[in-house]
């Protein structure tokens, strides 16, 4: 861990917003109040959009009593305040989809978003969401997406028994509140990744929302497909740093904050990582291992379309 703490001092030594970032967020509780002084604050509300952090560190800094500027302050709270009204306007927009699927027999996985926000942070308005995410069986996807047109969406593609395989999801946005749905018939864009049978439909585990039992994945297919989401993202957002650490917290072995930042920061290792991600996930999960090895001939090209 010394090797790891020394690092990471080297890493962020020029970039005081990033290092107070994670020291709050850390359960070490250890943050350096005196590195406000050096920061500088558009960068500082820049990170805490780009990394979707807008109500978890506004929630670190109450718990753990850390005065910020007064400016910041307010900055954080407006930040705060705009994300939980999204999340609740998301999260409305979720149960109306789940009455209306239940009603029409269509069986569906809500993928990240408030249903995840619920149970790893035990609120659906804590962790940041763009839009909806609704996993289907491949054969009712079809009828999902006149489903969906039926509630106002439209999708941002024509799609058919063909071409519809083509895609990992079809985008829906609704034409009067502006919630964007991404209906997916398969995690990634590449099918033996991560492969969903229907089986993993009627397994599906169920999270609470205003005594709604939503279906999300079972917790160990959920953990590997955020695993899996971030890494072929370069973990590019500390958010899914944050999920990670959540599903990890029993684990002996647990990872730390600032491992995953030294790995976003090493450019040059982006893809040989991923390389490793996958072949590691080989060992747990059913996936034609020889045709992804094929493809990591080609590494390029294959990793741009596992996302």
């Amino acid at each position: 861990m010394k090797s790891n703490e020394k690092n990471i001092n080297d890493v962020l030594k020029n970039k005081p917003e990033l290092l107070f970032i994670i020291q709050t967020l850390s359960d070490k509780s250890n943050t350096d109040i005196n590195l406000i002084t050096k920061f500088n604050s558009e960068e500082f509300i820049r990170l805490i959009k780009h990394h979707r952090l807008d109500s978890i560190f506004y929630k670190a800094i109450k718990e753990q009593n850390v005065k910020l500027p007064n400016d910041l302050e307010v900055k954080l709270s407006d930040i705060n305040k705009r994300n939980k009204m999204r999340m609740m306007k998301l999260t409305v927009e979720l149960i109306r989809i789940h009455k209306f699927f239940t009603e029409n027999n269509i069986d569906y996985i809500s993928l990240k978003g408030p249903a995840l926000s619920q149970q790893i942070y035990g609120d659906y308005t804590i962790r940041n969401s763009r839009d909806l995410d609704i996993l289907v069986k491949e054969e009712d996807f079809i009828k999902a997406s006149n489903l969906l047109k039926l509630l106002n969406y439209k999708n941002n593609k024509k799609f058919n028994s063909i071409n519809k395989f083509n895609y990992k999801e079809f985008k829906f946005i609704n034409s009067e509140t502006k919630i964007l749905v991404e209906l997916h018939h398969r995690l990634f864009n590449n099918k033996y990744l991560l492969p969903i049978e229907n089986q993993d439909f009627s397994s599906s585990q169920f999270v609470k929302i205003n005594n709604i039992n939503i279906p999300i994945l079972p917790n160990n297919l959920n953990f590997e497909y955020i695993d899996t989401h971030a890494a072929a993202h370069n973990w590019m957002r500390m958010v899914w740093s944050l999920d990670i650490l959540s599903f990890k917290k029993t684990d002996k072995n647990n990872y730390s904050l600032e491992d995953f930042v030294i790995i976003s920061s090493e450019k040059q290792l982006k893809l040989f990582s991923r390389m490793l991600h996958l072949l590691k996930l080989n060992n747990s999960f059913k996936y034609k291992v020889q045709e992804i090895l094929q493809r990591l001939f080609i590494p390029y090209r294959f990793f741009d379309n596992l996302h």
